[in-house]
């Protein structure tokens, strides 16, 4: 730790003795050690992970708890990971037995090993073996390198490592996998939103280290520039990945047998990566975010035929070759954030691809719709094209996600027709695979009162539904409450009633609501104990709203961010009692309160309110307080 004059401090962290006391080069430094942590620490720490209280341990197995922690020696990761594992398993003592008798197996065979590799080993070998794969696979990426998780996924997939079943899309079991590594905390969880939701992971330090070394062993992947190869592999090489080393610059192995390749994944420079001519059975080819990579790179791509994956996204790349049809097989192609403007029209015959990664202003192709194969959308700008392109979309029977924009900026026509057609063709995908759907509304048209009312036949299937963003749908569809497997809704309206809560209330499934309002009746709006039977998280704003909770409302809340006018609030009856106590499940609260219209005294008795609300749930849930006094 270094101090300066100017009262900052610099903090570094390692894992070596010698480089802390390297850092020590100035007057007052010194070297932290961190301490085991003691009895009662690791204790809670383990009994929090499996039963989420440190006091619900079952007596039979206290004894066998206790045995296992004096194993992980107060290490909080190997605690941490030993629990994870034992929170998959049934809570019986034979369970646990089994793993302490594992853990003392180990230490027999291999008395000298450290505790976290024991610990490592044993989470890992205890995973299935299409987890452990997926987890190896973790060896590609460099560490702290935080990898999306839809990138991910995508990979597991080409390479084969997800297997269908019955009833369930290859992405939906590859998120099942992401989700259960996440939970046996072998993945470190990364861009976390409020409702839980996870986007990205990264391999803890310490456990990275012991997957780079399972992968060495295996010849799973070959790793090329910061961790240069000291032995030649015995095997074919199959994975190639180039990371950036020290010195910047990469040395190509003379035995590297491009044919044998079947994934190659770059964090260099464009030029310091070999020419992709003579990787013949590439299925995954990963160049995201790779520096100077221009459009001749990509002139030998049609040769790659048995291509399943490519992510050129993030890089200068500004026009794909016509010879992307010949790659027959090709189930993903990434182009966001690139300079590509426009699709060619051969991306049509790519009768594989299945995910199709574009930012909205990229032109799509005609005869779109003949793509049957096509399961992902991310974006495209409605008025970009004629009306009839509408029609295309609605042809695409196996979209599953997709994202719409409706951009009201340089438009001049009439958007009736654009808006019926958008309504044909979202009815017909309702009736087959659609989950997840994404309508962005940018701009205004004062003359235009959007609407989705036109939407007849509600998606059976659907799970995901985001509408508005920038700019507000007129009112709530009515169709919404026959939505009987939504289970994240975020949508932006006009005006927001009675009604409409209750109709968002019946939706069984809703286990997410992120609801934004402009306005709402002076009159007060009431959370029911009769809707929101299943919701786990409440997002709602409204600057003018008052709103209370009944009794038995929302019985499963565990997060409420909630941002309400305390002046709508005092006009019912007097006091600030909006009914929070009510909420017995949070966790967390965030309160937004708009105090304009009150007194600095009836501001402060506002905020107190809340506070004594909130203290009287038993979760003792976390809150956190924000006030404005401005009018909006």
């Amino acid at each position: 730790m270094v101090k300066n004059s100017q009262g900052s401090r610099i903090v570094t962290t390692t894992r070596i003795n010698e480089i802390a006391k390297s850092c020590c080069c100035s007057y007052g430094d010194q070297v932290y050690e961190m301490k085991a942590l003691c009895a009662t620490d690791s204790k809670r720490l383990f009994f929090r992970r499996i039963f989420n209280s440190d006091e619900r341990c079952p007596p039979q197995l206290r004894e066998a708890a206790n045995n296992i922690l004096r194993k992980c020696g107060g290490l909080p990761l190997a605690i941490i990971s030993i629990s994870s594992l034992l929170a998959t398993k049934p809570k019986s003592l034979d369970q646990w037995d089994k793993v302490k008798s594992r853990i003392n197996y180990t230490q027999e065979i291999c008395p000298d090993i450290e505790t976290m590799a024991w610990v490592l080993s044993l989470s890992y070998f205890d995973l299935p073996h299409h987890l452990k794969t997926c987890l190896m696979y973790l060896s590609i990426f460099p560490e702290d390198y935080v990898i999306k998780k839809e990138r991910l996924i995508g990979r597991w997939i080409a390479e084969g490592f997800i297997h269908a079943k019955q009833g369930e899309s290859l992405y939906e079991i590859g998120e099942n996998y992401f989700n259960e590594l996440i939970n046996r905390s072998l993945l470190q969880p990364v861009d976390i939103e409020d409702d839980g939701q996870v986007h990205a992971c990264r391999g803890h330090d310490t456990i990275l280290d012991f997957v780079v070394s399972r992968s060495n062993e295996e010849n799973f992947v070959t790793m090329v520039g910061a961790s240069d190869l000291t032995s030649t592999p015995t095997g074919k090489i199959r994975r190639l990945s180039f990371h950036k080393n020290s010195e910047g610059s990469v040395t190509m192995p003379t035995y590297l047998l491009r044919s044998h390749v079947r994934s190659l994944t770059t964090f260099l420079h464009a030029g310091q990566v070999p020419p992709l001519l003579g990787f013949y059975g590439l299925r995954v080819l990963d160049l995201e975010n790779c520096s100077g990579l221009k459009n001749h790179d990509l002139k030998s791509i049609g040769r790659l035929i048995q291509l399943r994956y490519l992510n050129i996204k993030g890089t200068d790349i500004s026009d794909l070759p016509c010879q992307i049809r010949e790659l027959q097989y090709l189930e993903t192609l990434d182009i966001r954030s690139t300079h590509v403007k426009e699709l060619p029209s051969a991306i049509v015959q790519l009768q594989r691809l299945a995910h199709l990664l574009v930012d909205c202003h990229v032109k799509l192709p005609d005869g779109i719709g003949n793509m049957q194969a096509l399961e992902e959308l991310t974006g495209f700008s409605v008025f970009m094209y004629p009306s009839t392109f509408l029609q295309e979309i609605g042809k695409i029977s196996s979209l599953r996600v997709l994202r719409v924009v409706w951009n009201y900026v340089d438009f001049q026509g009439n958007a009736e027709t654009y808006r019926e057609n958008l309504a044909i063709s979202l009815t017909k995908l309702g009736t087959c695979y659609l989950e997840s759907l994404s309508l962005d509304i940018h701009g205004h048209d004062e003359e235009d009162d959007f609407s989705l009312h036109l939407w007849t036949l509600a998606p059976c299937r659907l799970r995901k539904l985001y509408i508005g963003r920038w700019h507000p749908i007129s009112r709530i569809p009515n169709w919404t409450e026959s939505l009987a497997n939504l289970q994240y809704l975020h949508i932006y309206v006009k005006r927001i009633n009675q009604e409409d809560l209750r109709m968002l209330g019946s939706i069984p499934s809703l286990l997410t609501l992120y609801l934004l309002s402009d306005e709402a009746p002076k009159e007060k709006l009431t959370i029911s104990s009769q809707g929101f039977q299943s919701l786990t998280f409440f997002k709602i704003h409204c600057y003018h709203m008052g709103l209370v909770f009944e009794a038995g409302s929302m019985a499963k809340l565990e997060y409420l961010h909630i941002l309400i006018s305390a002046f709508q609030v005092k006009s019912w009856d007097g006091s600030f009692d909006f009914g929070i106590q009510h909420l017995y499940c949070l966790t967390k609260v965030y309160a937004y309160i708009n105090c304009y219209g009150l007194t600095a005294e009836e501001a402060e008795a506002a905020v107190n309110a809340i506070m004594i609300s909130v203290d009287t749930i038993p979760n003792c849930p976390k809150l956190q307080i924000d006030r404005r006094y401005a009018p909006l």
